[in-house]
């Protein structure tokens, strides 16, 4: 019977963004090492519907506009680490910031196509499988050498004294 594992890969590095408002100055907002494949979809699902809606009565596009507020509030709440969403928020809310909605979209799209695998993850095992032998020297099936393979680290034992 065929089967096939699949597993989370471990972030090579955290995740998060610099955010500038004019009071605040530079800030550090961390994000989650990974993102749930449903909210991801959530939130491409109403983006790509906006995009569909060329030739569409501008009443009906500004509708569906005010439809994707929902969505990209709860994508940043899903993506931000709980500590850093009220600073965000604060600072997405205030006027003194001078923060843009062309900041905060472009923003909403880096982190998306982060969290879609445009980022590396952890370590990989070496380039390529070591070529194995079928046992009978057949030459009737290709090599899997050359076959790209990608491994977790191994959990570390614990020690015992």
């Amino acid at each position: 019977m065929p089967r096939k594992a699949f597993r989370q890969a471990i972030a090579a590095e955290p995740t998060g963004f610099d955010l500038e408002g004019r009071q605040t100055g530079l800030r550090y907002f961390e994000c989650r090492d990974s993102l749930a494949a449903g909210t991801l979809m959530r939130f491409a699902e109403v983006f790509s519907a906006l995009d569909d809606e060329d030739g569409v009565d501008p009443a009906q596009s500004a509708k569906a506009g005010m439809a994707a507020i929902p969505a990209v509030k709860d994508f940043f709440n899903s993506v931000l680490k709980p500590e850093g969403r009220d600073p965000f928020w604060a600072m997405i809310n205030s006027d003194d910031e001078e923060i843009g909605l062309d900041t905060l979209v472009d923003i909403a799209g880096w982190l998306s196509e982060v969290y879609s695998g445009g980022r590396p993850t952890g370590t990989t095992s070496d380039d390529t499988s070591e070529a194995t032998s079928s046992g009978d020297a057949s030459t009737a099936t290709p090599s899997p050498a050359g076959i790209q393979t990608f491994s977790r680290p191994e959990p570390t034992p614990s020690s015992t004294s």
